[in-house]
């Protein structure tokens, strides 16, 4: 793996299609909470092709880079699965901004796993729970 793999993947228009796609199929949002979405995805999606570009190229480096990131980012993609599941639970509803979040994440997720060798998968999956599974190509 190195960092134009994982470039490649994260730019591809498929990516950028479905985020697009989330953000306008979120009824009752204002164009200012869409753009607040779009902002969001477009600056993790950087960082983390900065982190892995900051190890200087070698697969190694890059691998443990993004194992790190993609820690990092599930968790942020488990939390807001909690979260909608503790407002489905004390509200009966989930808020559409955590709903679409979440989803979001995930699918940034789904690309950058194709890209983690399978032992580091296999152990991050240990600590974190399954894979979300493979992205579509």
């Amino acid at each position: 793996m190195d960092s134009a793999d994982l470039e490649r993947r994260l730019f591809a228009p498929r990516l950028e299609g479905l985020w697009q796609e989330l953000a306008r199929g979120w009824a009752g949002a204002t164009a200012a909470e869409r753009a607040e979405l779009l902002g969001y995805l477009h600056g993790l999606r950087t960082e983390i092709l900065e982190v892995v570009r900051g190890t200087g190229g070698g697969s190694e480096r890059a691998e443990v880079a993004l194992c790190y990131v993609y820690v990092r980012t599930r968790c942020v993609w488990t939390m807001l699965h909690n979260q909608a599941n503790f407002e489905s639970v004390l509200h009966g509803r989930v808020r559409p901004a955590v709903r679409i979040r979440a989803a979001a994440v995930g699918h940034l997720l789904a690309e950058v796993e194709p890209l983690l060798a399978e032992e580091s998968l296999a152990s991050l999956g240990l600590l974190l729970g399954r894979p979300i599974g493979p992205a579509a190509p």
